[in-house]
């Protein structure tokens, strides 16, 4: 994955959440000006990516089947130490990744599911 400008990162996001339900309501979107400050990665095909916020992992992406290992192993060895998600299956993908839950919160949409905060371990990381 490459280190790209934060409007393609913005632009391709965007263009990923309007092609997709799942994705636009899963992931936040920023403003370019709050991309700016971040690290922002995008698979070369542009059509996977994530952005690093102060060692935080933010708006992870992907428009192609099979490409979260490869995400979150790029996004570790980029500084990706905490996230949060919706609680579910990323919550048991995310700790096979050495993540650690540390706090979790309700949605404030009832009946959806609680918000994990996430930590990274410094332990080996199981791939599956």
């Amino acid at each position: 994955m490459i280190l790209v400008y934060a409007n393609q990162f913005h632009n391709r996001l965007r263009l990923a959440r309007n092609n997709s339900p799942i994705i636009k309501k899963m992931v936040h979107l920023y403003e370019i000006k709050d991309y700016n400050k971040m690290d922002c990665y995008l698979s070369r095909c542009g059509n996977y990516g994530y952005a690093i916020n102060n060692g935080e992992l933010v708006s992870v992406f992907s428009r192609m089947k099979n490409k979260g290992n490869v995400i979150m192993m790029d996004a570790i060895q980029n500084g990706a130490i905490k996230l949060d998600c919706f609680d579910g299956y990323l919550v048991s993908f995310y700790k096979k990744h050495g993540f650690t839950e540390i706090k979790r919160e309700k949605n404030w949409d009832n009946g959806q599911p609680d918000i994990v905060y996430m930590k990274r371990n410094k332990i080996k990381i199981t791939v599956v």
